[in-house]
């Protein structure tokens, strides 16, 4: 609150009861002194903007201008730095008394992780970048849809501000084990040795048949 005494004692003195001889002109300086430490003490103060600022920062601004601050930290899923003031009431601007709080809501250290299971790798990974972190990839394969994050080593959990959280990206349900083997010894295998035994195999076929004899029809 506004402290009537401290302005009275800026204008009249600090001693009670004293008085100076006035002349025509100090009359005139003293009235115009006085004017302005009343609109001093007695006027609005303009809320700055403080959003962006760091939390020590705002305060000190705040205190310059003789308002009070009220913080309180925030996990929101925001891309910010820790410390720093994410959003105020009253709202940069407006008009307020002296001696007003300002309410501060400043960045956590750490931020809640936003629900990425179950959504397409693209929606995930704009979503973590949104909160200011930073994705690592692994993929293998799930019951769930391919292409879709199935699980993170952070879910409904708090991560650090700018630190790194694990998505598993699903590549479809895993084939079975005959498919796998087909798979295993094609890639492991060179095309053109796939080409050469195909035309070995066919050769050999060919110079078989030919040497079958077929009987004569009765």
């Amino acid at each position: 609150m506004w402290n009537t005494d401290t302005c009275h004692d800026k204008i009249f003195g600090s001693r009670a009861g004293k008085s100076l001889p006035m002349t025509m002109g100090s009359s005139l300086v003293a009235i115009f002194v006085a004017a302005t430490l009343l609109t001093g003490c007695s006027g609005a103060k303009t809320v700055p903007n403080l959003v962006g600022m760091s939390r020590s920062e705002a305060q000190k601004r705040l205190t310059k201008l003789h308002l009070q601050a009220l913080v309180s930290y925030s996990t929101d899923c925001v891309r910010a730095k820790a410390d720093t003031v994410l959003a105020q009431d009253p709202a940069p601007g407006g008009p307020v008394d002296i001696g007003v709080t300002v309410h501060l809501s400043v960045a956590d250290e750490k931020v809640a992780m936003p629900e990425v299971v179950d959504q397409p790798l693209s929606d995930s990974l704009d979503m973590v970048a949104s909160c200011g972190l930073h994705a690592q990839l692994e993929f293998s394969h799930s019951k769930a849809l391919s292409g879709n994050v199935y699980s993170t080593n952070a879910e409904n959990a708090l991560v650090q501000r700018d630190g790194t959280v694990l998505l598993k990206v699903s590549t479809g349900k895993k084939p079975p084990w005959w498919e796998r083997f087909i798979k295993t010894v094609f890639d492991k295998l060179d095309p053109k040795d796939v080409y050469e035994a195909a035309k070995k195999g066919a050769k050999w076929i060919i110079t078989k048949a030919r040497r079958i004899k077929v009987p004569p029809p009765e």
